[in-house]
């Protein structure tokens, strides 16, 4: 490999790391988002709880006899609600798990490019010696 093909390569490789880097920190900023949300989805899911639990409570004072309809769907409503946050928060985490991969693959991509930067740099550095070497190989000839 020549040293303008080492140096092509070397500025490759580079631009593929800041691409690389970007991507990562897209994705990052993808997961503050995505755990911003479900944060609130797990607020709203504790709110929930408690409206559960104060209708627990509820129940436990009424009438269920005259009251059992009204009852029945607003603990119906709620378990609704709670449904569907719940698969909501899940849909979130999975999302969030596909992003936590996709940085993990990112970062191994990154450790390969570092690898290859440093195996050039060798060869550039053992280019330029052999370089020297015939350089000073013809000086003591003549």
């Amino acid at each position: 490999m020549t040293k303008s093909q080492a140096l092509a390569k070397l500025l490759e490789l580079q631009e593929e790391n800041h691409i690389l880097k970007d991507e990562v920190r897209e994705l990052q900023e993808e997961c503050k988002e995505k755990q911003a949300v479900i944060n609130g989805l797990m607020d709203k899911m504790d709110y929930l709880e408690r409206l559960e639990k104060e209708n627990e409570e509820l129940k436990s004072k009424l009438d269920l006899a005259s009251n059992s309809v009204k009852v029945m769907e607003a603990y119906s409503e709620i378990q609704r609600l709670r449904f569907d946050y719940h698969f909501k928060v899940e849909d979130f985490l999975d999302q969030f798990g596909a992003i936590k991969r996709a940085i993990k693959e990112l970062g191994k991509l990154r450790d390969e490019t570092e690898d290859l930067f440093v195996k050039l740099n060798f060869a550039i550095h053992d280019a330029s010696l052999n370089e020297s070497n015939k350089k000073e190989g013809n000086n003591e000839n003549r």
